[in-house]
């Protein structure tokens, strides 16, 4: 089965470009054996596509938050300081240090044989300069 288009040797930026809209028609989409569905790429109407649990579960988590802060700010407060002294201060040079070695990867992935990989069809040339693309890092 062909799930991106992998065996032409490239990945194409739009893997569904002129062919019919529906992807397990395509082969482009490996069925879910959780779910039932196709990976992510569903199309058709909001009915079919709407998670109702991904959608509530984050509202539902927001407002239970907001509601507590707003009837306890006092031991809102308390805990949001808790929180901020144990990340800032007990854990603040692990994040420096963690932060530098990304930073670290990132430059050995740019200047190595691993940053010379382009994607899209062979021969096309880079939409962006080395440079605009180190800028976008930052």
């Amino acid at each position: 089965m062909n799930y991106n288009r992998l065996d032409q040797g490239h990945i194409s930026p739009d893997p569904l470009q002129g062919q019919n809209p529906l992807p397990e028609q395509n082969g482009l989409v490996r069925p879910d054996p959780v779910a039932g569905q196709d990976a992510g790429l569903r199309r058709g109407p909001l009915p079919g596509r709407f998670d109702l649990s991904l959608t509530l579960l984050p509202f539902l988590c927001f407002f239970v938050l907001a509601g507590a802060m707003f009837f306890f700010p006092e031991k809102t407060r308390s805990i949001i300081a808790q929180a901020r002294f144990f990340f800032g201060d007990t854990l603040g040079s692990f994040y420096l240090i963690l932060g530098f070695g990304i930073f670290l990867l990132s430059l050995y992935l740019m200047v190595s044989d691993y940053g010379k990989i382009v994607l899209g069809p062979p021969g096309e040339k880079p939409k962006h300069s080395f440079f605009t693309w180190g800028a976008t890092m930052f």
